[in-house]
């Protein structure tokens, strides 16, 4: 039995929790993620880079202001649509690697039930 930073046994960690090593679910939605986010980025460039060569384009100050007013409400959109995409890819990603945790916590014979007892006792007098 070897002790941990804090002194403990890792037998102790070791038997609250056995993890299988992640299989094909877990990997392809690690893959999954890597591909979104990596379309995501390469079509954020793409938008920003139009972005630039339509606004050094503007003739006047009110048609850079709608410009960037336009790139701005695009941009926001695609960007909430994104994350939206992203908490579902790592809701699968959490659910499949869920799935291979075994854990092992102690169960109580029975729960204890909580006392309401709200007297205050001032005089020092033993309770009744």
């Amino acid at each position: 039995m070897t002790k941990g930073i804090d002194g403990e046994s890792s037998s102790n960690i070791a038997q609250l929790c056995t993890c299988d090593p992640p299989d094909s679910a877990v990997t392809a939605n690690m893959l999954a993620i890597v591909a979104e986010v990596t379309d995501y980025s390469k079509q954020y460039l793409d938008n920003r880079a139009a972005f630039v060569e339509k606004l050094l384009g503007a003739k006047s100050v009110a048609s850079a202001v709608q410009i960037q007013s336009e790139y701005a409400r695009t941009s926001f959109a695609g960007f909430v649509a994104q994350a939206t995409k992203m908490a579902e890819l790592y809701s699968n990603l959490a659910k499949s690697a869920s799935i291979g945790l075994n854990w092992r916590w102690p169960i109580p014979k029975e729960r204890p039930t909580p006392s309401l007892d709200l007297h205050v006792n001032l005089s020092g007098a033993p309770p009744h």
